[in-house]
C-alpha cells in the first residue's frame, strides 16, 4: 500500500467537510421548517381564541357595549352613570345612543 500524496489527502479531508457541511444544512433546515411550521399552528390556534374573545364575537352572542359620549369609558356598573347622561350603546346590529332613566320603581311612583 502506498501512502497518499498530502494533496489528496488535503483534498478528501476538504470532501468530507463538504460532505458534513451539506448534511448539517440540510439537517438545520429541516429543523427550523418543523419549528416554523409547529410556531404557525400555534399560532393559528391563538388568533382563533383571540377571534372568540374579541369585542365583535361577544356582540355577535348578544352582548352590548355602552359607553359614555364623552372620553367613550366603558360602563361596567349602573353606579357609573348618572340620569340624562349621554351613552353609546353598541350591539352586533349596530349603535345607538341611549340616557338613563329613573330606577323602574321611581318611574311609577305615584305621588
Amino acid at each position: 500500500l502506498s501512502a497518499l500524496s498530502p494533496s489528496r489527502r488535503w483534498g478528501q479531508r476538504i470532501k468530507g467537510g463538504r460532505d458534513t457541511a451539506r448534511h448539517l444544512d440540510l439537517r438545520l433546515r429541516r429543523s427550523v421548517q418543523g419549528r416554523l411550521s409547529e410556531a404557525g399552528l400555534r399560532l393559528g390556534a391563538l388568533g382563533g381564541r383571540l377571534e372568540t374573545l374579541g369585542p365583535s364575537a361577544v356582540l355577535e352572542r348578544g352582548f352590548s357595549i355602552i359607553t359614555t359620549m364623552k372620553g367613550h369609558k366603558i360602563i361596567k356598573s349602573p353606579d357609573q352613570v348618572k340620569l340624562g347622561q349621554k351613552l353609546r350603546v353598541q350591539s352586533a346590529g349596530g349603535e345607538w345612543r341611549a340616557t338613563p332613566l329613573p330606577n323602574e320603581d321611581e318611574l311609577f311612583d305615584e305621588q
